[in-house]
């Protein structure tokens, strides 16, 4: 006989050795739980339903009542996927009222603690929580067979729950009743729906009262799921276009897991190399090790164990606790404590070892090979079906879930749009005949719920309380431009200021340099060496640049040093020093505007670890740069550029101590788009031995313009890659529109698609797509002249305060630097001449002219690599002004050799980005999670970039 029979046999027949033989218990009414502080504020019950008779075979339930109308609100079962997991996971992390406080655990007996979670579904529905298949969670069966399942058969077995538990809970027969599951769960749903339909078409009791189902991130069983990762991966710029383009010419749909050919199996083997750098459920968060532990032995004889005083065999490794799975880790401690399962109801002997996913020590079957057809099957029906998709999976990606929905081919009622929370773009959605609705959850990831909670909190509640759901978009008006003032009347304030000097004191003589120690709102001396001043850049206009020069923290006399330039329309370089690369930030707090200035902080991500940097308000007229002559004020790309090289030729020539140091010239934005041709004319005055000799080594641009179109119209692919545009929009670009119309379309059906584009890109942050949209936090000049800049500065009043964001808004600091920068004491300090700026703003808004006459970048930048000088390209991966699609393909079109294939860098043993390096020392790198100004967004991971290549190492 088999030992496990005899196991069975012995227990059975002796039930003191094993009480799970006795027959099937009431439910329990569990009112407090071990973690929890006092009395759960909800109604939970737990049991056990037994789904197979022969082999006693039976399911583990939670169900917690809605906390709104429990008589009238729907019931949703809830089915979670993996191999085997509990539905606890779905309990704690995804939708259920109570998730794990995340703080050390010591194993000491005591049990991890619990909080509400404010965004569980139980607010609107009573939800089912299943333990299934049997031997998930605390389900189990007496004897081995009934642990041989598959998705038919635990399907099934579900519809046999479902029965059994109506039949015992009638009161919930007339409430609305959903299916709802994800990933692997969610390949089961529309089966085991359209199997409770045919018993209702049946007349069999109970008669359910089923409304429709809801999906996310769902597995289907066809190739899609998998094969979709290819452009997903391409889009969110995890593989490069070398890649991409070789894959989809070597490789045949269907053949990608199984390649007919050996340059598509190369290709795929280097695309797993990419996708093991990043963590699978979410492609931004860290990549942790996976939290379950596996069973020592691969049987399971060890499961139905007598219950002891048990010391737990299997404990998981403890991840980091800034892990996404630190909670699942603690979930193990708390389902495994004697209390905590004799408060549940877990039968006595019934599991040894609760663990939160098997790993393939359990047969089972995967025999429902695509879900499809049950998907269509359900919807044509006329029941209603919501699936959805965190737009950052890699497991299940969205683009491969909006292709098979659009496969089924049903017409559209409601066309892609963004739907809303709070006014803010929360995902995509699009509705087809049927009551078919697709959605994306804007920064979900595999399990949607549990990375954007409050988002999907808000679709589900509207899609099981049948409602439309159609949020109104906030519509943030731009403020009019006012009319212009004649250049007579400018001439004149001149002239009359020129006249009577009492009026202006800023027409003295250019003054030495201010050794700053301290500044209003950092505690203490500053902890680096800070100089400030101005520079004479147009002697017959009067034209100054003002620059803050910090020293490196290592060695500056041998460190490199770095000019840096900022973006935007006339941008302060504050905003490079304060919010990018700079050693202080703000404290973002409330700010009462009280007279007191925003209080700094030290940033620990500073490039000035480093290298010493001078960061130049550039051009005239931005941040405390001045002219005493409005023509000095109209400049352009070519003329600024020249500008700051007399900039370096008179400030070199003042700080000689500085010529030898390794010069790098750096920038980001529009600023990007200058750095090559500046550096380009700093390198033939070192040519044509023109002093001082700047020892000019390279440059570095992030999210660089360039001027040509592709800084544009690289926005279409990068949308559709992050689930912003949908594929049919994308599809129509693609065919109406010309490259490099885009922008002004040829045609009507271009035109009509770009409409459609700019309305989808006008919903999202731009600089990055995750992040809340907040209105722009630079107030526009009162004049659209520059007379109000040359008033004799008194006791201020300023003029144009920006409206205050709210405080969780990325530009909140953009806020508080106005109050700052327009500080007397602050303006003292720094060595503001008085008179030159009576209000300073962070940028402009087209108040100054302007000439943008460098109408491509790009051969600077092939002249300067092909020279020999070092070039550093960088992207923030999630920033949709100047996607960094459109920044690999231009250094793509240099047709330089690669030396160093594309390939994850890495901090901390996590990949920070990818990279890939040409030949005449060309790096182009990304930087994952970074946004248009990719330092603001990803410190850490900016400058360990930074370091490394400013050294020369690779990254």
């Amino acid at each position: 006989m088999e030992p496990l029979r005899l196991v069975f046999l012995l227990l059975c027949f002796f039930p003191a050795l094993h009480p799970f033989c006795s027959a099937e218990a009431a439910p329990t009414l569990v009112t407090s739980l071990p973690g929890f502080d006092g009395a759960l504020p909800f109604r939970l019950e737990t049991g056990y339903v037994t789904v197979d008779e022969e082999n006693g075979a039976e399911l583990f339930y939670y169900f917690i009542e809605s906390e709104g109308d429990p008589r009238r609100d729907p019931v949703l079962l809830w089915l979670t996927g993996g191999d085997r997991c509990s539905v606890l996971s779905a309990l704690f992390f995804e939708i259920g009222p109570l998730k794990f406080i995340i703080e050390p655990y010591n194993q000491n007996g005591t049990v991890p603690r619990l909080r509400y979670h404010p965004y569980s579904w139980t607010k609107v529905a009573s939800v089912l929580f299943i333990d299934s298949p049997v031997g998930a969670g605390f389900s189990f069966s007496r004897n081995s067979k009934g642990y041989d399942v598959g998705d038919v058969s635990s399907s099934l077995q579900l519809k046999t729950f479902l029965t059994k538990w109506f039949t015992e809970h009638p009161d919930y027969l007339e409430n609305p009743f959903y299916l709802g599951g994800d990933s692997r769960g969610g390949l089961l749903i529309p089966f085991l729906a359209q199997k409770i339909s045919e018993d209702i078409e049946a007349g069999l009791s109970p008669v359910i009262n089923l409304k429709g189902y809801l999906v996310g991130n769902p597995a289907t069983g066809e190739s899609i799921d998998s094969e979709s990762r290819v452009p997903f991966l391409h889009g969110m710029g995890i593989i490069s276009d070398q890649l991409y383009e070789t894959i989809k010419e070597h490789c045949q749909p269907g053949d990608y897991l199984t390649p007919k050919n050996v340059l598509c199996a190369q290709a795929m083997d280097r695309f797993n190399t990419l996708y093991d750098e990043i963590s699978h459920s979410h492609v931004l968060y860290k990549k942790c090790f996976y939290v379950s532990p596996r069973p020592n032995d691969p049987t399971i004889a060890r499961k139905i164990l007598k219950e002891e005083a048990r010391v737990l065999k299997n404990p998981p490794p403890r991840p980091p606790m800034d892990c996404q799975n630190y909670g699942n880790y603690l979930s193990y401690f708390w389902a495994n404590n004697n209390i905590i399962r004799e408060t549940l109801g877990i039968r006595k002997g019934s599991m040894d070892e609760w663990v939160r996913c098997h790993d393939g020590d359990l047969p089972y079957s995967s025999d429902i090979k695509s879900s499809i057809k049950y998907h269509r099957n359900m919807t044509t029906k006329g029941y209603r079906a919501l699936v959805y998709s965190g737009d950052h999976d890699a497991v299940v990606p969205f683009l491969g879930t909006q292709s098979w929905v659009r496969s089924l081919n049903f017409p559209i009622v409601d066309e892609w749009r963004a739907w809303h929370l709070d006014g803010q773009s929360a995902g995509f959605t699009i509705t087809y005949t049927n009551n078919l609705m697709f959605a994306t959850i804007k920064g979900g990831g595999h399990t949607a719920p549990e990375f954007e909670p409050e988002r999907c909190f808000s679709i589900a509640a509207e899609q099981v309380k049948s409602q439309q759901g159609r949020g109104e978009a906030i519509l943030i008006g731009k403020l009019s431009m006012e009319a212009q003032v004649p250049g007579a009347t400018l001439r004149l304030v001149f002239l009359l200021l020129f006249f009577f000097p009492a009026l202006l004191p800023f027409f003295h003589a250019e003054a030495a340099p201010t050794l700053v120690t301290t500044l209003p709102g950092f505690d203490g001396a500053l902890p680096f060496r800070l100089e400030t001043g101005y520079v004479t850049v147009d002697e017959e206009n009067g034209a100054e640049l003002f620059y803050y020069f910090i020293e490196s923290d290592g060695d500056p006399r041998r460190d490199p040093v770095v000019l840096w330039l900022t973006g935007g329309d006339r941008c302060s370089v504050l905003s490079g020093l304060f919010f990018e690369i700079g050693p202080l930030k703000f404290i973002i707090e409330p700010y009462d505007q009280n007279g007191t200035v925003p209080r700094l902080q030290y940033h620990p991500y500073s490039w000035t670890k480093v290298a010493s940097i001078l960061f130049v308000d550039s051009p005239v007229g931005a941040g405390f740069s001045f002219s005493r002559d409005p023509k000095g004020y109209d400049v352009g790309d070519v003329s600024s550029s020249l500008q700051l090289k007399t900039f370096l030729t008179k400030w070199f020539t003042e700080h000689p101590d500085f010529l030898a140091n390794p010069f790098y010239v750096g920038g980001d934005s529009l600023g990007g788009k200058l750095v090559p041709f500046l550096a380009q004319k700093i390198s033939e005055d070192i040519e044509a031995g023109t002093s001082p000799l700047i020892n000019l080594k390279g440059y570095l641009v992030g999210n660089p313009a360039t001027g040509e179109s592709i800084d544009g119209e690289s926005r279409v692919p990068f949308l559709h890659g992050m689930g912003i545009i949908s594929d049919q929009l994308y599809e129509a670009i693609e065919e109406h529109c010309q490259a490099g119309k885009y922008l002004t379309p040829k045609n009507m059906l271009c035109a009509q698609a770009m409409e459609k584009f700019d309305i989808l890109y006008d919903e999202i942050s731009h600089p990055h797509v995750l992040y809340k949209k907040c209105f722009y936090v630079s107030p526009r000049p009162n004049s659209a002249t520059i007379e109000r800049k040359i008033l004799t500065e008194q006791a201020r009043v300023l003029e144009s305060p920006p409206p205050r964001p709210p405080m969780d808004c990325q530009n909140y600091g953009n806020y508080l630097s106005y109050f700052w920068a327009n500080n007397n004491i602050t303006r003292e300090t720094l060595g503001i001449r008085k008179g030159s700026k009576d209000e300073w703003v962070r940028c402009h808004d087209g108040d100054l002219p302007y000439s943008s006459d460098i109408m491509s970048s790009i051969k600077y930048h092939r002249n300067l690599t092909t020279r020999g000088y070092r070039a550093l390209v960088y992207s923030g991966d999630h920033d949709a002004v100047i996607p960094f699609l459109g920044t690999q393909s231009w250094v793509r079109s240099l047709n330089f050799p690669i030396v160093d294939e594309w390939r994850a860098w890495h901090l901390d043993g996590q990949s920070a980005g990818f990279t890939v390096t040409y030949t005449n020392n060309l790096t182009f790198a990304t930087i994952k999670g970074g946004g248009h100004t990719a330092p603001e967004y990803q410190p850490e991971r900016c400058l360990s970039m930074f370091s490394r290549w400013i050294y020369g190492e690779p990254l």
